[in-house]
């Protein structure tokens, strides 16, 4: 709860910054993707780190769709869906613990621009939105007997999301972006939190 009131300062203290610069309404629409790398951190019961269990870090592509509404404003669609990772566990006891994941999400969030040069071709980004994210998870548990248990479930979660970043015009209309973004994702295997790192660029028209 700490580190969220901080994030969410943050990003008040950004957009409320971002007010006060001169600026004017516009309507910019833009498509764009990006590569994700989507970093969890598990939760820690009586001594277990569900993180022993589980992948700690997936791939991500992403698309997005948003318009820029104002020098200072704008809002934002995107859908990002992960590549499937496998972790291996020896328990002893029970045997090897195989588990797998995959994510697929979809986000929304207003965007708050601040330019930093007179051309306004460079911003700083403060966003605040939310994630609806999918987490498919299956479990297999191998005994020394050579059989074994198989599990899988589903969990859907929409949670809020925060992120910080820079945007830069390299050429006309088009941008080179890179975005960290927090999410407050709890799924029951554990999962405490979220961290997306991504690094994309994006066209208006």
């Amino acid at each position: 709860m700490k580190y969220l009131k901080i994030a969410l300062s943050g990003a008040v203290a950004f957009v409320a910054l971002s007010a006060q610069a001169e600026s004017s309404f516009r309507f910019e629409p833009y498509v764009g993707a990006q590569y994700q790398h989507v970093s969890l951190k598990y939760k820690t019961v009586n001594g277990i780190d569900f993180g022993d269990f589980y992948a700690d870090g997936l791939n991500d592509g992403a698309i997005y769709l948003g318009a820029r509404i104002h020098d200072n404003f704008g809002v934002e669609l995107g859908y990002g869906r992960t590549g499937e990772e496998k972790k291996d566990t020896m328990i002893r006891g029970l045997g090897l613990y195989r588990s797998t994941m995959k994510l697929q999400s979809f986000t929304v969030d207003v965007l708050g621009y601040l330019p930093l040069d007179a051309a306004k071709k460079f911003d700083l980004i403060g966003s605040i939105g939310f994630a609806r994210t999918q987490a498919k998870i299956t479990v297999r548990t191998t005994p020394k007997s050579g059989n074994y248990d198989y599990d899988a479930h589903n969990e859907t979660r929409t949670d809020l999301r925060l992120g910080l970043g820079a945007q830069y015009e390299a050429f006309e209309n088009f941008r080179v972006r890179g975005m960290m973004h927090w999410e407050n994702t709890r799924f029951n295997n554990g999962i405490d939190k979220a961290y997306v790192l991504s690094l994309g660029f994006n066209y208006s028209f």
